[in-house]
């Protein structure tokens, strides 16, 4: 795609009507993702647009799976549940073990050892974040 300028109301506008898609948004303002990507991190006002439309669109999925598991008559109600209880029932000890590989390099003092099962899923997520900050 050509190097085309974006106002910051135009794109706010544009991920608005796109509900986050930001595939779609690039379409409608013709330009690709990346070019997206870089003017939210340097516009606050559009990052935060980007983050309310996808909690909004999140907010009317799990509207419709409550929905789906309330409806016994509904085919998918048993995979509704299931969702439910591996995503938001974690905390109560649903769903599957999340398993997270860490690679080392150099010496490793195995006196220091740290069964990863027990960590808590943030402290998991920001171990892999930092990895990927490296």
């Amino acid at each position: 795609m050509g190097k085309t300028k974006v106002s910051k109301q135009r794109l706010i506008d544009t991920l608005r009507e796109s509900k986050g898609a930001v595939s779609i948004a690039a379409k409608r303002l013709g330009i690709d993702r990346t070019t997206i990507y870089n003017y939210i991190k340097r516009w606050p006002e559009a990052a935060a647009v980007l983050e309310e439309v996808r909690d909004e669109v999140c907010d009317i999925a799990e509207l419709k799976l409550y929905a789906m598991i309330n409806n016994e008559d509904h085919k998918d109600q048993l995979k509704a549940i299931q969702y439910q209880l591996d995503t938001h029932g974690r905390r109560r000890g649903w769903g599957a073990p999340i398993i997270t590989q860490v690679e080392v390099s150099g010496d490793v003092n195995t006196s220091n050892r740290v069964d990863v099962t027990k960590l808590s899923d943030e402290v998991l997520r920001a171990l892999a974040q930092a990895k990927r900050d490296v």
